[in-house]
């Protein structure tokens, strides 16, 4: 019970939604299991070869745009409830809430680099400086030469920047008009997530390529708010809903042209589904699958390091002779507890810490309604 306490992300009372947890869960499981799968077929020289497994994991780098859809679900959650935050504090809070985390990390990576791999500290150091500041692809064209997942958080640090705006604008209109909009961004983002012109251009690892993933869940968080919230019936309507996004969303990355322009819908359908559904939020809503969840930004940093590290300890124990499948579970069984383990350390030591952090709050309403607006995951 202890153990939990110190695992479970702190929360304003009646705020916590243990499903959001859960698809954070599978979020960053998704991406994980893609990292492994690509360490793995690297370091043997068994690209290309064809495997069931390792190529439902090559898929897994889905799990950033959940992350995306999510975001847009936790932050204008309390704008449509009609608690806006001070922008102050908005801004404030994303702040304390995430650069702390993440600057420890990016120091601890920027040493590794320099005093086990050698590279040059002065030539890194402008890579450190715009990577700690969200704007490393707008400086260098790239994804961040310290930690390169970082590039989603700077996607994410674009969204948080322009969500007040946008959320004001939507929330001058009525319920239909602002749906129709949030659907047309949807519908759009789709089409800017897999055309060539943005996605092989410099807007690839920008917030307009991803942009519908955003308005996704800002959709999902209108109907649950203004909707479900209140009348939380479930049913396995829910449920139909959710398998009928996993199964368009496998369609969209398996090659099907006509699913591939509509990812962000097929994300909205499994949000709305796993709000909705009788068994798909009991899953999703298991206390282990939670806690994990709660702790994806911690575990989004560090994971591919300790992958890394204990993979290369474990590569020599792989079978050549064996099916890539096999490899892959064997790997995931040494690795995968050891990247959870040190995920939950780093959770209740580094991160935990500025959940609870309320700089320039003096009241336990302040506290509260601060509270209430934690991040994706990023717040993964």
């Amino acid at each position: 019970m202890q153990l939990r306490r110190w695992l479970r992300r702190p929360t304003a009372a009646g705020d916590f939604v243990p499903v959001i947890d859960g698809l954070r869960f599978v979020a960053i499981m998704a991406v994980i299991l893609y990292h492994l799968n690509d360490y793995l077929v690297t370091k043997t020289g068994r690209r290309g070869e064809s495997d069931w497994l390792s190529d439902l994991l090559a898929h897994g780098h889905i799990g950033v745009p959940l992350f995306f859809a999510l975001s847009g679900f936790i932050i204008s959650r309390p704008f449509l409830a009609g608690t806006v935050p001070r922008i102050g504090h908005y801004f404030a809070r994303r702040l304390t809430r995430l650069e702390p985390p993440y600057l420890v990390n990016l120091l601890l990576i920027y040493t590794l680099l320099v005093l086990v791999l050698g590279m040059d500290a002065l030539e890194l150091f402008p890579h450190l400086v715009a990577s700690a500041l969200y704007i490393h692809h707008f400086v260098f064209g790239g994804a961040s030469t310290i930690n390169f997942v970082a590039w989603s958080l700077e996607v994410e640090f674009q969204f948080y920047v322009l969500a007040p705006l946008l959320l004001a604008a939507l929330g001058l209109v009525g319920t239909l008009p602002r749906r129709l909009a949030l659907a047309s961004l949807v519908l759009l983002g789709g089409w800017a997530h897999q055309a060539p012109v943005v996605a092989h251009s410099f807007f690839g690892l920008t917030l307009l390529r991803y942009s519908g993933f955003f308005a996704a869940g800002i959709l999902a968080a209108d109907v649950f708010v203004n909707r479900w919230e209140q009348r939380p019936v479930l049913g396995l309507t829910g449920d139909s809903l959710t398998l009928l996004g996993v199964a368009l969303l496998g369609s969209g990355l398996s090659g099907a042209a006509w699913a591939a322009g509509l990812m962000p819908a097929w994300v909205l359908l499994i949000l709305l589904g796993s709000l909705r559904g009788r068994w798909s939020s009991r899953v999703l809503s298991v206390a282990p699958v939670y806690l994990i969840g709660g702790m994806c930004y911690t575990l989004y940093l560090y994971h591919f390091y300790v992958i890394s590290a204990v993979g290369r300890l474990a590569l020599p124990w792989m079978l050549a002779s064996q099916p890539l499948w096999f490899n892959l579970v064997l790997m995931s069984l040494v690795v995968l507890p050891v990247v959870l383990l040190v995920g939950a350390l780093l959770f209740i030591l580094v991160e935990r810490p500025f959940m609870v952090w309320r700089p320039g709050l003096r009241s336990r309403t302040e506290t509260a309604s601060a509270e209430s607006q934690g991040t994706h995951c990023v717040e993964r």
